[in-house]
C-alpha cells in the first residue's frame, strides 16, 4: 500500500510529530509511505529530524493556495492508494480537500475548537465546519478520526451522520536525527519540576505560576523549568518577577524535549484544553509522574488515577501542589499509580487502529 501523509499545518507541533511517528511505524510494518507538508522552515526541519525525509521546497512565506496547488500536482504524480490528512486546524480542510481530490482519504482532526463558532476556512469564504460538512457529503471514500472522545462529540454535533472513529495519540518516537539535549539546570537538591509546551494561553502556565506564588512554597526546595516559546513569554516573565519567583522558575525557551523528561521528578500540565496531549504521555512513558489540569482529554488519559489531577477550582491548586512538593514520598507514590495504568505497547495498538481505518476507507464503494 502506498500512503501519502499530508501535514496540513501552520507550524510544527504535536500533530506533526504524531504523523511522523505513524509514518515510521508503517514503514517498519512494510508500507510504502511518503510525506508532504507546507514549506515552512520549522515543518521542513521537523520532518527531516523525525523521518529523514526532505519536504519539497517552495515559498516559505507560504500562501496556502500556492502550496496546495503544488502538492496536488505531486499527489497526482505519486498516485498513492490512500492519503492520510493530518489536520492541525479545521481551517485547512479546503486545502486538504483540494490536494487529495478523489483519492481515498483518512482525516485525523488533531485539535477541534472549543468555541461554538469555528474560524473561517483558509481558502474559501466559508466557516471551516461548513467545508468539513461538504467534504463529508461529497468525497467518495473517506474515514474521519478524532484523537479523543470529547473531540468526537464536537465533530458529531456538526456531522450527525458521519462515522467518526477515536484513535488516541501515543508517545511519539524519538527523532531519528536529534542530538542529546543539554541537561536542564536544577539547583542542588531541589525537587525538579518540568513543563513543556508553547507559551500560549491554552497551556495555562500562568495559572501554575500564580499558585506557586503562595507563601507556603517559600520554604520548600523546588525549581520549575518551562521548555517552550510563544507569545505569552513576556507576560509570564513579568508575572514570575512580580511574585518573586525568578530564582525558582526558568523559562528555558524552545528546544527538543524528547529526552528531557527523565531529568524531572514531576511534570506539570496545566492546559485549559487539548486534543490529546503528548507531554503527559511522554512523561508517563519515561516513568515520571504528572500533575494535570481537570480537562476532558486528561480525564480520558488518567481518569483511573484521580490523584494526578489538580482541582477544578484554580484557587485550590496551591493546596494540592503543596501536598506534593512538601513530600517526595507523595510524588513517588503518584508515579507508582501512573505506571500501574500505563499500557504495555500503545504504539502497536495505535498502528493497528490506523491500518484498520485505512482498510475501511479503501473498501468504501466510490458512490458511498
Amino acid at each position: 500500500m502506498r500512503v501519502l501523509h499530508l501535514l496540513c499545518s501552520t507550524g510544527w507541533g504535536g500533530a506533526e510529530r504524531i504523523a511522523c511517528t505513524l509514518l515510521r511505524l508503517q514503514r517498519a510494518h512494510g508500507l510504502e509511505c511518503f510525506v508532504d507538508g507546507p514549506p515552512l522552515p520549522e515543518v521542513v526541519h521537523g520532518v527531516q529530524e523525525e523521518t529523514n525525509d526532505t519536504l519539497p521546497s517552495g515559498h516559505s512565506s507560504g500562501a496556502s493556495w500556492r502550496w496546495a496547488h503544488e502538492a496536488r500536482k505531486r499527489r497526482s504524480l505519486l498516485q498513492p492508494d490512500l492519503v492520510h490528512v493530518h489536520l492541525a486546524t479545521p481551517g485547512l480542510a479546503s486545502v486538504a480537500w483540494y490536494i487529495v481530490g478523489e483519492t481515498p482519504t483518512v482525516v485525523t482532526f488533531h485539535l477541534l475548537p472549543q468555541a461554538q463558532r469555528w474560524s473561517k476556512d483558509y481558502l474559501l469564504p466559508l466557516r471551516s465546519e461548513r467545508v468539513i460538512q461538504l467534504f463529508d457529503r461529497h468525497h467518495s471514500a473517506h474515514r474521519l478520526v478524532t484523537v479523543s472522545h470529547a473531540d468526537k462529540q464536537r465533530l458529531v454535533l456538526r456531522l450527525p451522520q458521519a462515522q467518526v472513529r477515536v484513535i488516541q495519540n501515543v508517545p511519539p518516537l524519538p527523532p531519528l536525527n536529534a542530538k542529546p539535549s543539554a541537561p536542564l539546570c536544577y539547583p542542588g537538591t531541589a525537587l525538579r519540576l518540568l513543563s513543556v509546551g508553547r507559551l500560549e494561553a491554552q497551556k495555562g502556565f500562568e495559572r501554575l505560576v500564580q499558585a506557586l506564588g503562595d507563601p507556603r512554597f517559600q520554604d520548600l526546595d523546588w525549581h520549575w523549568n518551562i521548555v517552550g516559546e510563544g507569545t505569552e513569554r513576556g507576560r509570564l516573565e513579568e508575572l514570575v518577577r512580580s511574585l518573586g519567583l525568578a530564582s525558582r522558575i526558568t523559562l528555558v525557551g524552545a528546544r527538543p524535549a524528547h529526552d528531557l523528561f527523565t531529568q524531572a521528578d514531576l511534570v506539570l500540565c496545566p492546559s485549559r484544553f487539548e486534543g490529546m496531549p503528548l507531554v503527559p504521555l511522554e512523561a508517563q512513558l519515561a516513568g515520571v509522574p504528572v500533575v494535570v489540569s481537570d480537562i476532558a482529554a486528561h480525564r480520558e488519559l488518567f481518569g483511573k488515577v484521580p490523584d494526578c489531577f489538580l482541582p477544578g477550582d484554580e484557587t485550590a491548586w496551591a493546596g494540592r501542589l503543596y501536598e506534593l512538593l512538601a513530600s517526595r514520598e507523595a510524588v513517588r507514590n503518584l508515579g507508582n499509580l501512573l505506571q500501574a495504568e500505563r499500557p504495555e505497547d500503545p504504539r502497536q495498538r495505535f498502528l493497528r487502529q490506523y491500518l484498520s481505518s485505512y482498510d475501511d476507507a479503501l473498501e468504501l464503494p466510490l458512490d458511498a
